[in-house]
């Protein structure tokens, strides 16, 4: 199944858009996720924001399921400084 989402790479620069669509899907009660799909030079996670349909979260859900299947993340742990 191929799922048709808005979908933005998070960093630094990006941080403003991340939160204007985190803020529109919260105001519009669209279903939204971030998950970690990259990791940076530093073995920092990096999210992906996933937005779906009003009322399908079990969309999000199954697409989180074959994300996570395809670049398996629960294992991985950013270093801890100090």
């Amino acid at each position: 199944m191929w799922f048709n989402f808005s979908v933005i790479l998070l960093d630094q620069t990006t941080e403003r858009i991340d939160s204007l669509q985190k803020r529109a899907a919260l105001q519009s009660g669209q279903p939204a996720m971030s998950v970690p799909l990259f990791w940076n030079d530093d073995n920092l996670p990096i999210g992906t924001h996933f937005i779906g349909r009003f009322g399908d979260e079990a969309t999000l859900f199954r697409l989180a399921a074959q994300l996570e299947a395809a670049r398996p993340w629960a294992d991985r742990r950013p270093p801890v400084s100090g």
